[in-house]
């Protein structure tokens, strides 16, 4: 939720697992977009968004780019304090983020316990979840 405020301007949206019904199986009647209020002022989310932007779109090594879309996000490695039998840290890898990068829709957050890096281990997943949906999206309409 905070990814959205984040793309949103600060606006913290209502979650929801429901994106819209349909009665007829054809025709998807969408449910309200309502927002709960801030979680953090404007000004700050559209620091953090071109960070995130800068963090993603604008770097070439950023293994989350999507070829079909722009995208901005954050990977993280979180330590855990946990040794495997070689003694090397036992990390989780995450990347939360969201796209189309101008009028965002989306947001995903990746999290692979004991994945390593956040740019080796959750970027990739992140990134072929964007491609799919906006592949999905394109063929769709």
């Amino acid at each position: 939720m905070m990814t959205c405020a984040i793309a949103g301007d600060g606006s913290l949206p209502v979650a929801r697992l429901v994106q819209g019904w349909t009665a007829d199986g054809e025709t998807c009647t969408q449910l309200n977009r309502e927002r709960r209020g801030l979680a953090l002022p404007a000004d700050t989310a559209r620091q953090v968004r071109l960070l995130m932007e800068a963090a993603v779109d604008g770097n070439p090594d950023s293994l989350a780019r999507p070829d079909n879309t722009r995208a901005a996000g954050k990977t993280s490695t979180a330590q855990t304090g946990q040794y495997d039998a070689d003694g090397v840290e036992c990390c989780h890898a995450w990347i939360t983020g969201y796209f189309p990068l101008k009028t965002p829709e989306y947001a995903v957050t990746v999290f692979v316990e004991n994945g390593g890096s956040g740019n080796t281990a959750a970027a990739p997943i992140f990134r072929r979840i964007a491609e799919g949906i906006t592949e999905n999206i394109t063929k769709n309409g």
